[in-house]
């Protein structure tokens, strides 16, 4: 029994002296985050030579605006491993007032496709006016 009570009164005594979290900082502004968040079915393409598919992305967007924004997409030539006469993808993705994501458009055709899977990896184009976040990855290769 004197244990317990030692113990509920050292309980008592660290509650007292623990701070509860304080949300002061929500209110903030944040910079924009925008990236891929995911392709739209599966993300292997095979196909046979001069075969074209059609892939979509969704680039998302972290905040609602009252206004349109417009965001650049390139590809990320450090993983990108299929060369570009194989695909073709939308070079803007424009997100709508009060929305949060949209889906932008990539073609793949085997114009020179390996036989082995290779990566082509796209990306949000960095900006000082947001912060560049995940990536969309497909994977193609010829069959």
């Amino acid at each position: 029994m004197k244990h317990i009570s030692r113990l509920l009164m050292f309980l008592l005594i660290t509650v007292s002296f623990a701070s509860c979290d304080d949300y002061e900082d929500f209110e903030e502004d944040r910079e924009t985050v925008v990236g891929f968040s995911r392709v739209v079915g599966s993300p292997n393409v095979n196909l046979a030579p001069g075969a074209s598919r059609d892939k979509e992305a969704v680039v998302f967007v972290a905040d609602v605006s009252n206004s349109e924004r417009s965001f650049g997409i390139e590809i990320d030539t450090a993983l990108s491993e299929i060369t570009t006469d194989n695909f073709t993808f939308d070079a803007q993705a424009v997100i709508p007032a009060n929305e949060r994501e949209v889906r932008i458009l990539v073609t793949i055709t085997n114009n020179s496709l390996p036989e082995e899977q290779g990566l082509i990896v796209l990306k949000v184009v960095d900006s000082p006016n947001h912060v560049s976040g995940g990536r969309a990855t497909l994977r193609a290769s010829s069959n």
